[in-house]
């Protein structure tokens, strides 16, 4: 999420491996999110997605790495695929295009840097939901109804809508929650007549992705974009259909989602509520998430680290889905063998 306004007074210093050795990039952003961090270059901005990663509104303690490299990716992929059904902030990943001042820091902003258009931003978040999940599912079990939409009885955890479904928020101050709210609460906010660019526009982005997504063996249950106007244009804005702002799931399994492999195991401990930080941090930072013992279940039953998970999703997302070939039950002479833990991958996957 972007964060318009002046950062901390203090000097803001980002820490990352190459190799063996530790570069340091000791710049003040202009502003930040809890994953990003963006920097004003005069006539355009430049968004840098850090490793961090964030549950219940907290900034986790440990960094995944090379997150920040795919959420890029993930982003520049759809602005590029649907740039003519929407116009987008993007202007370049390339880091020859970056301004001379960061240039320095090239090898560490190669792949997680954005620079885009300066947009003046709607203050709405415009989430749609294809699938009963999350905070809809909890409302529905209310009263049937998700952000004052009713929806048929009978729905269950993961069900399908009848069709998708346009439910705004507030665009919370960093540190606050988003507050949900019907449609004519926004066009209260914003006006009817951007409201209803909002909603057409996020529906239309929503269903073309969940169709090509559906061609990767993939289901986006829901996601979340950020719109701003561009010379009086509504623009799409932020971070586009990444692990960060949408339920990805397998299709072959519903509710083993990607994105949820922190949430639950915070929420199982009763974390991130009532105002507690989800994760405390743990004085043997290995890049991973520390607070969760036992590691990031995947959706295979693997023990993985969260990158993996995302990594999983790139390769998805440009490669059809394959069959797996059946295992041959166990003999005598060849007795089955438990899974093997997978290892954090030494460097992120590339989207074409």
């Amino acid at each position: 999420m972007l964060r318009h306004g002046l950062a901390s007074e203090r000097q803001i210093t980002t820490s990352w491996k190459v190799g063996s050795s530790v570069a340091q990039i000791e710049m003040r952003p202009d502003s930040h999110g809890k994953v990003r961090d963006i920097y004003d270059c005069g006539n355009k901005l430049l968004m840098v997605a850090s490793d961090r990663i964030s549950a219940f509104d907290f900034i986790l303690p440990d960094e995944i790495p090379h997150k920040g490299e795919i959420l890029t990716r993930i982003s520049a992929f759809w602005f590029n695929r649907f740039k003519d059904l929407m116009p987008n902030h993007m202007i370049s990943c390339d880091v020859a295009d970056l301004p001379e001042e960061f240039q320095q820091y090239s090898d560490y902003l190669a792949g997680r840097s954005m620079l885009v258009k300066k947009a003046q931003t709607v203050p709405i978040e415009c989430i749609v939901r294809g699938y009963l999940t999350g905070s809809g599912k909890k409302t529905y079990d209310q009263d049937g109804t998700v952000c004052g939409i009713k929806l048929p009885a009978g729905l269950t955890e993961a069900s399908k809508l009848p069709e998708p479904i346009f439910t705004p928020s507030t665009k919370a101050e960093l540190g606050d929650h988003d507050e949900n709210i019907s449609f004519e609460r926004c066009c209260e906010i914003v006006g009817t007549d951007v409201a209803t660019q909002l909603r057409d526009a996020s529906l239309a982005i929503y269903k073309a992705a969940a169709e090509y997504a559906a061609t990767r063996g993939i289901i986006i249950a829901d996601t979340k974009f950020e719109f701003g106007f561009i010379d009086g244009q509504l623009t799409l804005i932020g971070e586009c259909l990444t692990p960060d702002s949408s339920r990805f799931w397998p299709v072959v399994a519903r509710r083993a989602e990607l994105r949820q492999t922190v949430r639950p195991r915070l929420a199982a401990c009763q974390l991130g509520h009532a105002g507690r930080c989800p994760a405390p941090a743990r004085g043997r930072a290995r890049g991973n998430l520390q607070a969760l013992p036992g590691g990031l279940p995947d959706h295979y039953r693997y023990r993985v680290h969260a990158h993996e998970g995302v990594k999983c999703l790139c390769v998805a997302l440009s490669t059809p889905p394959a069959r797996r070939p059946r295992r041959s039950p166990p003999t005598a002479a060849s007795p089955r063998r438990s899974p093997r833990r997978r290892r954090l991958a030494t460097s992120p996957p590339t989207i074409p």
